[in-house]
């Protein structure tokens, strides 16, 4: 035989409620009389305050998740007012190890992931040359690429450890400027890793 008590809690209640109801008028006639029906009812609103207990818990945790939230970005923020007031100790001079130790608030380097990496650079023109600026972060060294601006294949130039690198490539036709797209992928262990750069791209005159 099924079971026609609803096990989902939103339905449980809403048929307790309606029990809760309904036996006022139906228990007579099914030879209930007052006082059990009494102790009927309250049998059953023990068991509706319970499920209520339940959804005010969780709206009082939503709030309360709600509130961390909020109070987290604002105090523990970069530029929240708790790790503000660190760096200011950190960057005064009066810090030793063994505070940091002591208060815990020595830092942590971030995971190396090498399937997220992304190298960074930055091109700058200069006279006869054009420089790439780059932070390693974690990788051996990258390998820097150049096309010309409208080319599809990618010409590598250098695998470089030590910023910056400089391309003193001629232009590809004398007297004519031309814009130049450079990239980089880093490198471990002579094998490229993560992601390409973002592009960067000059004009170089020569």
């Amino acid at each position: 035989m099924a079971d026609f008590v609803p096990q989902d809690q939103d339905d449980l209640l809403q048929w307790l409620t309606n029990l809760l109801t309904t036996v006022d008028t139906h228990g007579p006639t099914l030879g209930e009389t007052a006082a059990e029906i009494t102790a009927f009812k309250a049998e059953i609103q023990l068991v509706i305050n319970a499920l209520l207990a339940i959804t005010a818990a969780r709206n009082a945790l939503a709030g309360a998740v709600s509130n961390f939230k909020t109070v987290k970005q604002a105090k523990l923020s970069k530029t929240g007012p708790i790790r503000t007031k660190i760096n200011k100790w950190k960057a005064g001079g009066l810090m030793t190890p063994t505070i940091e130790q002591e208060m815990d608030i020595v830092g942590t380097a971030d995971a190396f992931d090498e399937n997220t990496y992304k190298a960074a650079i930055t091109a700058e023109v200069h006279a006869g040359f054009v420089r790439i600026k780059f932070q390693k972060r974690g990788v051996d060294g990258l390998n820097i690429y150049v096309r010309l601006k409208g080319q599809t294949t990618w010409t590598k130039l250098t695998y470089d450890t030590n910023t910056p690198y400089d391309d003193h490539a001629p232009l590809a036709v004398a007297g004519t400027p031309e814009v130049r797209e450079y990239r980089a992928i880093g490198v471990i262990k002579d094998n490229e890793i993560g992601q390409p750069s973002d592009i960067v791209s000059v004009t170089f005159a020569g």
